[in-house]
C-alpha cells in the first residue's frame, strides 16, 4: 500500500518535522507499507490562488506510483485539493480516503464522494470529524456567504471557488450520503481542534493524538 499524505494550509514545505513529514516515517518504521506527502504554501485568504495547480501537482504524484495500492490521507485544505483531484482524474482508482478535519463541502454529492463512491473510483471514504473543530468554525461563520462561488466555479472552472468547506465539524446526518453507498462511508468522531488529528509538538514531536490517528488509518490494511 502507498500512503499519500497531503497538508492543508500555513504550512512550512521546509519543515522537515511537520505532521506529513513524521507520517511519512511513522509509516516507514511501523509498517510494510510506503508512503509519500504532498506540502505547499498557502494563506487561508488566499487560498483559491493556486489551488488548481495543487491539484494537478497531487495527480503527479500519485501518477509516480502505477499499480500501487493507494490510500490518501489529507487535512484540512488538503482534504478540498484530493475531492477536487477525484473529480478530475476520474481514472484514478482510491482504495482508502481519510479524510482529517475537512475543509471541503459536508455535502458527498456536490463534494463529489458520492459519485467517487458510486464508480467504484474510491473503495471506502473515512471522515473524521469533531464539533470543537475551531478553525471550520471560523471559517463558516466568516466565508460561508461565499458559498455561491461553487455553483460558478461549476458552471466555469476558471472561476475560483471561494471560502471554506466544512465537512470536519459537520454531524454525518448532514453529509447527504447517497443510500447506495453508505456501507462505504465510516465516520469518527473525537473532541479536537482543527490541528489535533496530527499534532506535533515543535519540541517533542508527535503526540499521542498523532499517534491515535496513525493507527486508525492504518488498521486492517492489507498488504
Amino acid at each position: 500500500m502507498m500512503f499519500l499524505f497531503v497538508s492543508g494550509i500555513l504550512g512550512d514545505p521546509d519543515d522537515q518535522f511537520a505532521w506529513t513529514d513524521e507520517a511519512v516515517r511513522w509509516i516507514q518504521a511501523n509498517t510494510p507499507h510506503q508512503a509519500d506527502k504532498y506540502e505547499y504554501r498557502s494563506g487561508a485568504i488566499t487560498r483559491f490562488i493556486g489551488q488548481a495547480g495543487r491539484v494537478r501537482d497531487c495527480q503527479r504524484i500519485l501518477s509516480k506510483y502505477p499499480g500501487k495500492r493507494l490510500t490518501l490521507v489529507p487535512h484540512s485544505n488538503g482534504c478540498a485539493i484530493v475531492c477536487e483531484m477525484l473529480r478530475k482524474c476520474p481514472e484514478l482508482r482510491i482504495d482508502t480516503l481519510h479524510l482529517l478535519g475537512a475543509a471541503c463541502d459536508h455535502d458527498f454529492e456536490r463534494n463529489g464522494l458520492n459519485e467517487a463512491l458510486r464508480s467504484g473510483q474510491v473503495k471506502r471514504v473515512c471522515v473524521y470529524w469533531s464539533e470543537m473543530d475551531e478553525a471550520l468554525a471560523k471559517g463558516k461563520r466568516w466565508t460561508g456567504w461565499l458559498q455561491w462561488t461553487r455553483k460558478v466555479h461549476e458552471r466555469w472552472s476558471w472561476f475560483p471557488r471561494l471560502g471554506y468547506g466544512w465537512l470536519g465539524m459537520t454531524k454525518p446526518e448532514h453529509w447527504n450520503i447517497d443510500p447506495a453507498v453508505e456501507r462505504s462511508v465510516w465516520a469518527h468522531r473525537e473532541d479536537y481542534l482543527h490541528s489535533q488529528w496530527v499534532e506535533v509538538n515543535e519540541n517533542t514531536g508527535p503526540t499521542w493524538r498523532f499517534e491515535a490517528t496513525m493507527r486508525m488509518i492504518t488498521k486492517g490494511v492489507a498488504l
